[in-house]
Parts: structure tokens; C-alpha cells; sequence
């Protein structure tokens, strides 16, 4: 059984955060004390990844960035259809 993403609503946006801080993979796996790969995980897919909270918190650092740069939520079709309480 397979489920289909009808819209992506949570996008991950490190690669233009570190883009715009000008931070290599090299350079912030460095300082986040990770593997090269990971980051390069990270980096190049849409989807948010399955990291934690502290996870999270050291890459804003290390990126000089807030947490609202590097996910952007849309709301989907469905939400913005539907009547609010």
C-alpha cells in the first residue's frame, strides 16, 4: 500500500539558508559535529527531515538563521477550505 502526498505543505529550505550564509556542507558539518553525508542529506531534499528539536536550534545557530527561515509551512487546499472554529 502506498500513500501519495497530494501537496507539500511543510518545505524544507536549508540549501537557501545556507546559500545565503554562504556555509559549506564541509564547514557546518564541522560545526555540528556530523558527517559530511548527513548534511548533504539534508541539504539537498524538500522535505523536512526527521531531526530533533536540539538538532534544529544548533543549525539555526551555526546559520545565524530563526527556525521560520528554514521551514516554510503552506497551508493545503484542504486547510484553507475548511471552516475554522
Amino acid at each position: 500500500m502506498s500513500i501519495g502526498v497530494k501537496h507539500l505543505t511543510v518545505q524544507w529550505k536549508l540549501r537557501e539558508v545556507m546559500a545565503r550564509e554562504r556555509m559549506t556542507t564541509v564547514r557546518l558539518a564541522k560545526i555540528l559535529g556530523v558527517h559530511e553525508n548527513t548534511i548533504y542529506k539534508w541539504r539537498i531534499t524538500d522535505v523536512l527531515p526527521a531531526i530533533g528539536g536540539e538538532t534544529l536550534d544548533r543549525i539555526c545557530n551555526a546559520l545565524n538563521c530563526s527556525l521560520y527561515e528554514l521551514i516554510e509551512y503552506t497551508p493545503s487546499q484542504e486547510d484553507k477550505d475548511s471552516p475554522t472554529q
